[in-house]
């Protein structure tokens, strides 16, 4: 009875950190303790047991309950601050970011007592950084859901297969992920016109969404190998 109502909460807790960047909802889960079991829903989820795929699955639905409802609410409000109060929003969210560096350390201790794994340290952050240079060299700055173009869609798919990728991981933001792409803001916008019934930017939100799938699918084998085998370089 407590599970029942427990889940869809643990949901409704990854979507309060999803929705903003700086937080990962992985973190959250690891926090609140559910993480290796989600992990382990969603690689049960692609498996070839029925039975084990049919508890992962309504395991994952009461989840994706909560969470469907954290998202719509953070959205609405998320939305509304972003066009008032840009610079206080990006300055809470660089603090969020580094306010769950020491939880994540906390927590992984062990897997970080050692030194080797600092390259792989480095290397996440010249992604970042590599990342951030190609969008603007490219001209990504900006993307119009509500006239979307073949290369916004197609933009719009790889943006959301990386971010769901470091959305399961704890301490990496996907809605960071989100903001450094250039389409975190858009994607607000665009689930709030959603929620009012404007149909405009479904294409958008589509191309996101399948991008998001297709992240799952491809990574989520990937992520649990390496955390069992390579933990400390992972963290």
């Amino acid at each position: 009875g407590i599970r029942m109502v427990l889940t869809p909460f643990h949901g409704f807790c990854m979507a309060l950190a999803d929705s903003v960047p700086g937080v990962s909802g992985g973190t959250v889960a690891f926090i609140l303790g559910f993480y290796d079991r989600f992990i382990n829903a969603l690689h049960d989820l692609l498996g070839r047991d029925n039975a084990v795929r049919k508890t992962a699955l309504a395991y994952l639905l009461k989840l994706g309950v909560g969470w469907i409802v954290g998202m719509g609410l953070c959205v609405s409000l998320l939305a509304g601050l972003f066009a008032d109060h840009i610079y206080f929003m990006s300055s809470l969210f660089l603090g969020l970011t580094a306010a769950s560096v020491p939880f994540v350390a906390l927590a992984e201790k062990d897997s970080l007592r050692r030194w080797q794994p600092a390259f792989f340290a480095l290397l996440g952050a010249a992604l970042v950084v590599g990342l951030t240079m190609l969008r603007g060299s490219a001209g990504l700055l900006t993307v119009d859901m509500a006239q979307l173009r073949l290369t916004d869609a197609a933009y719009l798919f790889l943006s959301g297969a990386v971010a769901i990728t470091a959305m399961v991981l704890p301490g990496i933001s996907g809605s960071s992920v989100l903001l450094i792409a250039g389409v975190y803001l858009p994607v607000i916008q665009a689930i709030r016109q959603l929620l009012h019934l404007d149909l405009h930017v479904l294409p958008g939100l589509m191309a996101l969404g399948l991008g998001v799938i297709a992240g799952v699918a491809l990574s989520i084998k990937a992520i649990r190998a390496a955390l069992q085998k390579h933990r400390p370089a992972m963290i």
